[in-house]
């Protein structure tokens, strides 16, 4: 590790590189009766810099990332090894699914940026061409399938597929299901390469039958993208729309902080409308989109669907769509973080810890 990336304040910066250290003691003494591995996993930064995120990019330009949650950032795994008595190592390392490196390939500075480049929600990371990077930073499974000869670990997160990485250099290695076995979180039309997919952080392994069970859900309020007349716009021309978004923050902003005036996500939606027809003052082009809009209904409309996943190894499963006694889907309203199970039942929470996707529409001002 270089001396540019040691944390300037240990309790409050961070690094992504990798580490292998041992712990060195001032005073005291290590117990001798602990013994195994202890893994912990954390979001840790972005492409861009690890923590805290600074207020100003290398180039002196404001940094978007500054000040917004650490729910947002990448992977990052701790192994403390504690099989030697009295003697306590840690090693280190950043989670790298595949859309680690298309973040990396567009981060700020490049020329890619501008319209490829992946951006800090708060609890996602998107980019408006490529879709949504995997963040796997929440917790730490371990699994045994039927097949397996030793345990395995995955790395989870809420939005996202879970990922098993090697426990010996904490690399990742392959993902829980292809990205057809899963339903993305956004409207069919939306044509992202890094689905949105919402999940659980807290998949269940049932050590009995050796079956992981995990979620996969969609919720009906992302039908407020196509009511809105966003979609269209946001296709064609994703950096109008960026701009668009943060003056009409910085406008409804500057009123709360003058007439204490509540910000709510219709007026945010209303204004934003109001500036993209200004913007675009109803264009052939505009109306066409619209029309295609209509046309093709049925792929920007998605359920409140939630379907059980039950897999047998890394790529086998089957799925079910849950419904009530009646036989409807139900709904979840506000996130499935954590899953758990006993011995005849599989228990789905939906818990008020809300990472999901309506967190980014109907809360643009955390």
């Amino acid at each position: 590790m270089s001396e540019f990336n040691v944390p300037k304040r240990s309790l409050v910066s961070s690094t992504r590189e990798s580490l292998n250290l041992t712990l060195q003691l001032k005073s005291g003494k290590i117990p001798e009766d602990m013994y195994g591995y202890v893994f912990i996993n954390t979001p840790n930064g972005t492409v861009n810099s690890a923590l805290p995120y600074p207020k100003t990019n290398p180039d002196g330009s404001p940094n978007q990332e500054y000040s917004s949650p650490i729910l947002g950032g990448a992977g990052y795994i701790f192994k403390f090894d504690l099989t030697e008595p009295g003697v306590i190592k840690l090693q280190s390392s950043l989670l790298k699914p595949p859309s680690f490196y298309a973040d990396e390939a567009t981060k700020h500075g490049t020329s890619f940026h501008r319209i490829l480049g992946f951006k800090n929600m708060g609890i996602a990371r998107l980019s408006f061409v490529l879709g949504a990077a995997e963040l796997v930073g929440t917790a730490v499974i371990p699994v045994k399938f039927k097949e397996d000869d030793h345990v395995k670990l995955l790395a989870t997160a809420d939005l996202g597929r879970a990922y098993e990485f090697d426990a010996d250099d904490l690399t990742i290695t392959k993902p829980i299901g292809k990205l057809k076995d899963y339903v993305a979180a956004t409207p069919a039309i939306v044509p992202w390469i890094f689905k949105l997919i919402q999940g659980t952080a807290h998949p269940t392994f049932d050590p009995i039958t050796k079956e992981l069970f995990t979620v996969n859900y969609t919720k009906s309020v992302k039908t407020l993208l196509q009511a809105s007349g966003l979609l269209p716009i946001l296709q064609s021309n994703p950096n109008l729309i960026e701009r668009l978004i943060e003056e009409v923050i910085g406008e409804l902003e500057e009123k709360q902080k003058e007439n204490n005036e509540e910000i709510n996500f219709e007026k945010f939606i209303k204004n934003l409308e109001n500036k993209i027809a200004l913007e675009i003052k109803e264009s052939w082009f505009w109306k066409l989109m619209k029309r295609i809009i209509s046309w093709f209904k049925k792929e920007t409309i998605l359920e409140d669907i939630v379907y059980l996943l039950c897999f047998t190894d890394t790529k086998t499963h089957n799925r079910w769509r849950v419904v009530d006694e009646k036989g409807q889907n139900i709904t979840i309203w506000q996130c499935m973080h954590q899953t758990s199970i006993s011995k005849d039942y599989i228990l789905l929470i939906d818990g008020a810890f809300k990472l999901s996707l309506d967190v980014l529409i109907n809360n643009p001002f955390p």
